[in-house]
């Protein structure tokens, strides 16, 4: 197997074992929760990985017009996950009509996990 496969191969897997992971790890917990404790897992393994390839130096080096845009990238991710995200936009149909979008998170009842 080439090692492009093998690549290709582990992506899928690990594409995968995300959406299931996630799946299962959101239930009884508001998806903006889950996305939050996501993103510092992911923080977290980034940091190690930059600080194991010894990376770090590299952050003090770095411009402050790179800082500003990566600044940007990040805020526009929050907007487009946050603001913008299609299952917390209301409908604008009239409250009794039927509609497709996804019910806003509520918190199970006492004793009900």
């Amino acid at each position: 197997m080439a090692a492009w496969q093998i690549w290709a191969l582990s992506s899928a897997v690990f594409a995968a074992l995300t959406a299931i992971f996630a799946k299962i790890g959101v239930e009884h917990v508001s998806p903006d929760v889950a996305t939050f404790i996501r993103t510092v897992v992911v923080l977290l393994a980034l940091a190690a990985l930059v600080g194991a390839t010894r990376q770090f130096p590299d952050v003090a080096k770095t411009s402050a017009r790179s800082y500003f845009y990566l600044v940007l990238s990040g805020l526009a991710a929050y907007v487009h996950r946050t603001i913008l995200d299609p299952s917390k936009i209301r409908s604008a149909a009239p409250p009794n009509t039927p509609s497709l979008s996804t019910p806003p998170y509520q918190p199970p009842a006492p004793g009900a996990i």
